[in-house]
């Protein structure tokens, strides 16, 4: 989350995009980058996040290099190594790249080997051209600045046939997520992903309770098509 603008991610109330209930948040520590830590890996956050659903739609992934936009504490980042594919985590804030390199650096060598961290920037993405073979940015989307010019530079950094996938959260009150003001709606996103280049934009509403699923192509094509899957 919030991979490429700089926020104070010290403070709950400026990170919404992991928010818990309150009953749910469970932290007992008093460092606050250890709370924002326990936030983002709070078991709860398995009920509704459900990356083993969200992965499943970008498989097979064995073999593949992946640039996880927004890594955070490597949620996903360690499960695309687990599922085979290898991992660039990006994030803008480097407490979270050392927690994720300490935690690499715990494990197997056979994983390790696999994951590399990157410093994000503000305005563009550090990958080299035609390097990954899929982009994954969850709860990150609304965070990110100029984002027509930020994901047509994501786009120069995917391979042909390269997937994004997005993970955004629905309208309407929810218990986790940002506040209503702070959300993009889907026809805007599509709209912005049309305009930095992306093609067969795929929605998807019901994979997961609170969030939508955005699939697109990194390449042009002489007609772009949108599906919505409702």
């Amino acid at each position: 989350m919030g991979a490429c603008q700089s926020v104070d991610r010290s403070a709950p109330s400026i990170s919404p995009a992991y928010n818990l209930p309150a009953s749910d948040t469970r932290q007992t520590n008093t460092d606050p980058f250890g709370q924002l830590v326990d936030q983002y890996e709070a078991p709860i956050r398995l009920d509704w996040q459900q990356p083993e659903r969200v992965l499943a739609m970008v498989e097979p992934l064995p073999g593949k290099k992946v640039a996880d936009i927004g890594a955070g504490t490597g949620f996903f980042s360690f499960r695309l190594l687990e599922a085979g594919a290898s991992v660039i985590a990006i994030d803008i804030d480097p407490r979270f790249l050392q927690f994720i390199e300490q935690r690499r650096d715990e494990g197997p060598d056979s994983l390790a080997n696999k994951l590399e961290v990157r410093l994000a920037k503000p305005n563009a993405p550090p990958l080299v051209k035609e390097e990954v073979d899929g982009v994954l940015v969850v709860n990150t989307y609304n965070f990110i600045q100029n984002r027509i010019e930020y994901f047509t530079a994501v786009r120069e950094g995917m391979k042909r046939n390269a997937w994004l996938l997005i993970v955004e959260y629905k309208p309407g009150p929810l218990p986790v997520g940002p506040a209503e003001e702070e959300k993009i709606a889907s026809s805007l996103i599509i709209q912005e992903l049309k305009s930095a280049g992306f093609s067969e934009v795929t929605i998807e509403t019901k994979v997961l309770p609170y969030q939508n699923i955005y699939l697109a192509r990194g390449y042009q094509q002489s007609t772009d098509t949108i599906t919505s899957i409702f």
